[in-house]
């Protein structure tokens, strides 16, 4: 899957991610960038709007564990819904 561009699904998603999980919307879009821990996109069972809710498993620069959730728009662009530390079961998949 190509990803051109990262952006919040709405203006207030960065401030819910923020103020809820503690991450900075830098810190997602990292996930997307690192070349050295690519990260491992895995298609929900969910639709949203007929189209594929998808979750980012993968590392920010300095090490953190970040699952994204995300739908793809036209021109590979990613629109973020939420995004948290990764569970323990994630990692470990992660990590295979």
């Amino acid at each position: 899957m190509r990803i051109e561009a990262v952006y919040p699904a709405n203006r207030e998603i960065k401030e819910k991610i923020a103020a809820k999980h503690g991450l900075v919307f830098s810190e997602i879009t990292e996930v997307f960038i690192n070349r050295e821990d690519r990260p491992l996109i895995v298609r929900s069972r969910r639709e949203i709007r007929s189209r594929w809710r998808y979750a980012a498993l993968g590392r920010t620069f300095s090490g953190k564990y970040i699952t994204v959730i995300f739908v793809m728009e036209q021109n590979s662009i990613a629109r973020v819904i939420t995004a948290r530390a990764m569970s323990d079961a994630e990692k470990k998949r992660y990590r295979r």
